[in-house]
């Protein structure tokens, strides 16, 4: 190979880096991220929801305690793709560049805690229900904010929420749960009831964290210490998520 064609290869090859999607977490996102997100939220298909996969935890049933069945982040790029799938109709790339530049930059964790026969089921069913004749005190209601800890962890850094919100769920754990970006309004289905709110079976927890704390070249693992000497992490290649 000439030097002239060592030099075009160079050349070559620095224009396909510099072309090349950013296939890492962004804060903030570039023009061509967004793009990307808009489109892929607009698409609402197979592609969008198999690219949730990525971004969803499990964990096996304790043999006593609270089961926290799944673990799911939502970055700045996740947001944007639910924001376009739920403004699918009308809504064009240059309506969601202007809303995500007019927001903040936040991530999102969901954490699902399901009810257990020894925590959660029995103390919330005395709580509801009070039949006459039993005056015996019921148990303590079980209560995420006293009993779980939830924070983000890059290497000796522990990154506390912005804000919290714990919504009891009737809804099945399946994986990919949508983000309503407009007040996560789906964790409640009326279809599901059957024996009314005697079917709740656990909580989802939102916990809203700063983009800008979270650093792009460091893993991170979503941490979780709870009752029962509970203690999860939900770990994520930050090099793998949009």
């Amino acid at each position: 190979m000439t030097s002239i064609q060592r030099r075009c290869l160079s050349i070559l090859t620095a224009a396909l880096l510099v072309a090349a999607p950013t296939l890492a977490f962004q804060s903030p996102l570039s023009d061509e991220s967004i793009r990307e997100a808009y489109f892929l939220g607009q698409r609402n298909d197979q592609t969008m929801y198999a690219f949730f996969t990525a971004y969803v935890r499990g964990f096996d049933r304790p043999q006593s305690g609270p089961f926290v069945s799944e673990v799911e982040v939502y970055t700045p790029f996740a947001q944007l793709v639910e924001l376009s799938r739920v403004r699918n109709a009308g809504y064009s790339a240059q309506q969601a560049t202007q809303d995500y530049r007019h927001g903040e930059d936040t991530v999102f964790v969901r954490v699902r805690i399901d009810f257990t026969p020894t925590y959660g089921t029995a103390q919330y069913l005395a709580n509801l229900y009070q039949f006459a004749g039993r005056p015996a005190q019921a148990p303590r209601r079980a209560d995420f904010a006293q009993d779980f800890r939830i924070a983000i962890v890059q290497g000796d850094r522990r990154i506390g929420p912005l804000s919290t919100e714990c919504h009891l769920t009737n809804s099945p754990g399946s994986g990919h749960f949508p983000f309503d970006p407009d007040g996560f309004a789906a964790w409640m289905h009326p279809g599901n009831f059957g024996r009314g709110y005697a079917s709740v079976t656990g909580w989802l927890v939102w916990l809203q964290f700063d983009a800008q704390e979270i650093s792009s070249s460091d893993d991170a693992q979503i941490d979780i210490a709870g009752p029962d000497d509970l203690h999860l992490a939900a770990k994520y290649d930050l090099g793998r998520l949009r």
